[in-house]
């Protein structure tokens, strides 16, 4: 799979040290959405998985 800057990525639980991790990597190369339910980092956006539509529809918004 090619990824450039054209690549959406979804992120979710990405707040803990592993997500922290592969945001770092995947934004420097795609747009990413990076979601979790405690935003502890400002690049974070709101979102539950437990909650699929939710989720679903956490995509329509820009990524970050």
């Amino acid at each position: 799979m090619i990824i450039d800057k054209d690549t959406k990525v979804y992120i979710a639980g990405c707040g803990g040290m592993l997500g922290d991790a592969v945001y770092s990597v995947f934004s420097k190369a795609a747009l990413v959405k990076a979601t979790d339910i405690e935003l502890s980092e400002p690049w974070l956006q709101y979102a539950d998985v437990r909650k699929y539509d939710e989720l679903r529809r956490s995509w329509t918004s820009a990524p970050t």
